[in-house]
């Protein structure tokens, strides 16, 4: 069974689903601490004006995921999705996809966690994407940080493979999980280009982007 874990990220990009794509259990890291460097209340959309970064203010950054609350859900979330509307109502799938995301945004969500995990899981059955979905907070005994806590899920789960992204080659002690038994997978996700609103295509975009303007399509670039 390949696993893969990562953060709960807001409007995660085409890469984040290849990588849910290609395992067996994709488990939502919610139980780590937020960082400022992190992209878990942010993201890009493209505009008339180029990229744009969307932000959900959150009242208090230093704690871990799970425990963000969103400032002012009701304000934010609706000025949000006004944002996205009035810049991909013009795409050629918006209507597709349109009234059950906006459904999602005009949900007063007081945890960033539950509003993201809402919008990936939306995402996931939307691309069609079979594996299954663990929350980290909802597993027990796990133990460490980094490396270590990632080699525990693994094992807690039964994992044969990992499949870790590239930056974690800098941390993860690929001995450890050698003599666990388990393989260590890196991997890597290029961007190819589709068609965008707005001229020149701007990769690393949120997926949202892809959904909206080539729809069903969007299954074939994250293979």
């Amino acid at each position: 069974m390949i696993v893969a874990i990562h953060q709960p990220n807001y409007l995660p990009w085409l890469g984040f689903f290849n990588k849910m794509a290609a395992c067996d259990t994709f488990v939502i890291l919610d139980n780590v601490q937020h960082s400022k460097s992190s992209i878990t209340n942010r993201n890009n959309i493209k505009t008339s004006q180029g990229e744009v970064k969307l932000t959900i203010p959150i009242k208090n950054k230093e704690k871990p995921i799970n425990t963000l609350l969103i400032d002012e859900p009701a304000k934010n979330l609706l000025k949000h999705w006004r944002v996205i509307e009035s810049n991909y109502s013009k795409a050629d799938h918006w209507k597709t996809y349109a009234e059950a995301l906006g459904n999602i945004y005009k949900t007063p969500y007081n945890l960033l966690a539950d509003l993201n995990i809402d919008i990936i899981t939306y995402l996931k059955n939307v691309l069609e994407i079979n594996c299954k979905l663990v929350i980290a907070s909802d597993l027990q005994n796990i133990d460490g940080v980094g490396s270590d806590r990632n080699l525990s899920i693994c094992m807690a789960l039964n994992a044969s493979s990992y499949l870790s992204g590239n930056g974690a080659k800098v941390y993860n002690d690929e001995e450890s999980f050698s003599q666990a038994g388990i393989r260590l997978v890196y991997n890597n996700y290029s961007y190819k280009p589709y068609k965008q609103l707005w001229g020149e295509f701007i990769p690393n975009l949120a997926a949202i982007d892809a959904l909206f303007n080539i729809g069903p399509e969007t299954k074939n670039l994250i293979q």
